[in-house]
């Protein structure tokens, strides 16, 4: 009878301390926003990010991704991009200093902006285009037009490199 009584307590204070341990796990949401920059350059030999770099400096962003990778390669499949997704957040804000730099393809603009803005719920901002999408205030009929423009503008100048 006293080893039944003693395994019960035992299976109690484990299951405490298990119960304990999640509390002390679950992720908190942050109360402030965050402000994410990402920079990408094509070649690894060639290209810097310094102009890039000399752009993002005045936004007080909190941290910077950046990656010398293709645009062509489909952003959700790029490393650094990847890990930015996953710390964004409702109400943080992605810094571009233009749409180029996340992609070169318009349908993959569109959806890892999409991706970005209805999903995550964040906003987006492409410095160079004086655009942003998304946020609190939402995407109006005239910035989605630009938008949509500037990411043909884009595909087009890598068309004509390719």
């Amino acid at each position: 009878m006293l080893d039944k009584c003693y395994i019960k307590a035992y299976n109690i204070i484990a299951v405490r301390k298990v119960i304990y341990y999640r509390l002390l796990f679950i992720p908190q949401e942050r109360e402030m926003k965050m402000k994410y920059g990402y920079m990408r350059v094509s070649t690894a030999d060639k290209q810097e990010f310094t102009r890039q770099e000399f752009i993002l400096k005045d936004y007080n962003l909190d941290m910077i991704f950046e990656e010398k990778i293709s645009g062509t390669k489909k952003a959700c499949n790029r490393e650094e991009f990847e890990k930015m997704l996953e710390k964004l957040q409702q109400g943080d804000e992605v810094y571009f200093e233009s749409m180029s730099r996340m992609a070169r393809s318009m349908q993959d603009l569109i959806d890892t902006t999409n991706f970005i803005v209805k999903t995550k719920k964040a906003k987006v901002i492409f410095i160079k285009e004086n655009l942003s999408i998304g946020g609190e205030s939402g995407t109006d009929a005239m910035s989605a037009l630009v938008f949509n423009i500037m990411g043909s503008f884009a595909q087009f100048e890598r068309d004509l490199i390719a």
